[in-house]
């Protein structure tokens, strides 16, 4: 039983961090903005939660100061993808690596420092857990029955008409990458102040990539982000759960299970018809020209 419940356990963290790291990309993405740094977002974040509990003993402001990096990161995509007009995919990539090059360059002094995890409040369930559940519903409802969700939409599918009926579609995208960058930037807490209570270079392993997948699989609604974080937070297991049951399955094989899905998703978003298909926002990783600029 005991076994059992670490299992489960190592799923249910390991599909938070998924979660957070979607719903905050989902949220970026309604509003038309695509962030392919994720990966970056999530590793300097992990880092951040550990120096910041290292120094001030704090879970709360180590997942308040790891959800700020995250937000600062995604301002940085969201200057160069919405007020410069900068190619979304190449100022992602930029995040990438900003990302992962600080959290390498200032992580060797936290290195291998082990961090106590974060409490649980109700079984199996930590704050960041238990937020992660509330979120996605809580953004469902904003996105499908609010003003505001009809806005954010409107951003990613119709932007030229808020521009007409009055609103900073900029500053309103702005807005929303930063919002989205904290939540993902609590995926990076997650991680290390849970799963993987201690810093090392490369802990977010590809979460951020398999969080972008994640979203489309979603079909960019946070209700069902939900259960398909789980799939994928299994599946993010799998090599694991092979030896722990026993199962003819080359362990090693098992593991690659969601980087594949991650491939295979990644692709279809650039098919246009694809697209359509599984219901992209209209305008997302375009750039937004207002008349006359």
């Amino acid at each position: 039983m005991a076994g059992q419940e670490a299992i489960m356990q190592l799923v249910i963290d390991s599909s938070t961090i998924l979660l957070l790291a979607s719903l905050g990309e989902l949220l970026k993405e309604r509003a038309g903005i695509l962030n392919l740094g994720v990966e970056g977002i999530i590793s300097l974040s992990a880092l951040t939660a550990v120096a910041i509990y290292i120094s001030t003993g704090s879970h709360l402001v180590a997942i308040i100061l790891a959800g700020l990096v995250g937000s600062i990161l995604a301002s940085i995509h969201g200057f160069l993808s919405i007020y410069l007009r900068g190619d979304q995919v190449l100022s992602g990539l930029a995040v990438l690596f900003i990302g992962l090059g600080l959290s390498s360059a200032l992580g060797s002094g936290f290195t291998g420092i082990e961090v106590e995890k974060l409490p649980h409040i109700l079984p199996m369930l930590d704050i960041l857990t238990l937020s992660a559940y509330l979120l996605a519903p809580t953004l469902y409802i904003i996105l499908s029955r609010t003003k505001a969700g009809l806005v954010i939409r409107g951003l990613g599918d119709n932007p030229e008409g808020l521009d007409y009926l009055g609103y900073d579609v900029y500053r309103l995208r702005l807005y929303i990458v930063v919002i989205g960058g904290f939540i993902v930037g609590l995926a990076g807490a997650k991680l290390t102040l849970s799963l993987i209570p201690v810093w090392s270079f490369g802990v977010s392993g590809g979460r951020g990539w398999i969080a972008l997948a994640l979203v489309i699989t979603s079909l960019w609604n946070p209700l069902l982000a939900l259960p398909v974080s789980h799939l994928f937070g299994l599946l993010t297991q799998a090599g694991i759960l092979v030896q722990v049951l026993d199962l003819p399955i080359d362990s090693r094989l098992a593991s690659t299970t969601p980087y594949v899905a991650t491939i295979i998703f990644l692709t279809m978003l650039h098919i246009p018809r694809l697209r359509r298909l599984v219901g992209a926002p209209r305008t997302l990783g375009m750039p937004y020209r207002r008349r006359g600029e």
